[in-house]
């Protein structure tokens, strides 16, 4: 945990996630009666980004860079087998991760709580975030200074401090309307609806950081967020793809391989990727990346050309050929059963991003959490399986330690 602490990138990411939380009752004034819904639909979607970027960066900071530097063999040397490591990393990736969605959180119901009136938000409770991201700031300097602590750690350990504290306070106020509160009504409690989405958003964070994990073992940085973010935004999306598969008609897959040759062009921008990649491992030294290029760019060039052409004698209008109604049969026959699979496979974040649900008001069940809880863990099982996998023969440092 406290080596994901000490990277800058995790306190640069928790502040500015905190600050943008923390604004958003200020942009309230520019809707209408929808400033609740505006607060809670942001803060998730912000945690639940800003959750992944950082996961993936801790990930690739703790593991991937390690490997590269070869500074893991420091510890591999010592009697400590690659399961334990890989664990240990695991665990400290994912309390890293508990700390910042913890601390989003807080500063999440604080800010829907000073959103209440639709003309005006609650300028102490909003201080108060601002507050506490200020002494916090000064604490992790103070420690940094006189205890030679590290600043972004320092940092992030009282901001989660002073949000709880100033969360406490907020919890036991009344509600804030035309500029003043309401004490004849009591205390306006937090709402516990909320609270269950943040705990699915919790699941969410913790089911991608430890597949941000397990990829770092293999991948470097940018890789990692590359494929992270694909498949947080293909899991976000995954019902649209499922359900517009699922009824897709015969008819529409003969016209669609009438394109057939696009298929190509996935793979040929693959192709153009890995080879520029591994230039410098070519046996033909007199081969320049100039010539590799004008290659792939003519490929491509071919089949954009070809699409054009297509387009302008409207081919779409033409009777597919058999061959192509075979293929776009065998296609369909088998569409149902490769769409469910890629369906089960795929994390489905809308699962857990539950904004919709609490606009309407619909309360969570206990037992909807009990299921999630039980998903992410089988998740987070398998992927930890992945990494001790992946990890079992990986080169560090040019030596292998078994």
């Amino acid at each position: 945990m406290r080596e994901g602490l000490r990277h800058a990138i995790f306190g640069i990411l928790l502040l500015i996630t905190m600050a943008i939380i923390g604004s958003y009752p200020a942009r309230v004034l520019f809707v209408s009666r929808t400033q609740e819904k505006l607060v809670v639909d942001g803060s998730l979607a912000t945690i639940l980004l800003f959750g992944l970027i950082a996961a993936v960066l801790c990930a690739s900071h703790t593991i991937a860079r390690e490997i590269e530097t070869g500074t893991v063999l420091l510890v591999l040397s010592k009697p400590v087998g690659r399961v334990s490591f890989i664990v240990a990393k695991v665990l400290g990736i994912l309390a890293a991760i508990t700390l910042f969605v913890w601390s989003t959180s807080m500063c999440t119901l604080i800010a829907l709580k000073s959103a209440t009136d639709q003309f005006r938000f609650d300028p102490y409770l909003m201080g108060g975030v601002f507050a506490a991201i200020g002494v916090s700031c000064l604490i992790g300097a103070g420690r940094n200074y006189f205890a030679k602590r590290s600043f972004p750690a320092a940092c992030a350990t009282s901001l989660c401090v002073t949000i709880t504290l100033v969360a406490t306070v907020a919890m036991f106020l009344p509600r804030w309307e035309q500029n003043r509160y309401l004490w004849a009504r009591g205390s306006s409690y937090f709402d516990p609806n909320l609270c269950r989405g943040l705990i699915l958003i919790l699941f969410a964070v913790w089911a991608m950081a430890t597949m941000a994990t397990a990829l770092s073992t293999r991948f470097n940085m940018m890789s990692n967020l590359t494929i992270c973010l694909v498949i947080f935004v293909v899991g976000l999306m995954s019902d649209w793809f499922h359900g517009n598969i699922i009824n897709t008609k015969l008819a529409d897959l003969e016209r669609m391989m009438l394109s057939w040759y696009f298929i190509f062009v996935p793979l040929v921008l693959l192709l153009w990727v890995v080879t520029i990649k591994h230039f410098h491992q070519r046996r033909n030294l007199k081969l320049r990346v100039w010539e590799i290029h004008l290659v792939f760019a003519m490929l491509v060039g071919g089949f954009i050309s070809k699409a054009v052409a297509d387009h302008i004698n409207q081919v779409h209008l033409q009777e597919p050929a058999p061959w192509m109604k075979a293929a776009a049969r065998g296609i369909y026959e088998m569409k149902n059963g490769v769409a469910d699979a890629v369906y089960a496979a795929i994390p489905n974040w809308q699962q857990f991003w539950l904004a919709d649900a609490l606009a309407k008001g619909s309360i969570i069940p206990g037992t909807y959490l009990l299921m999630g809880a039980l998903y992410v863990f089988l998740f987070m099982f398998m992927f930890t399986l992945l990494a001790v996998a992946m990890f079992a023969d990986r080169e560090v440092g040019k030596q292998m330690i078994g």
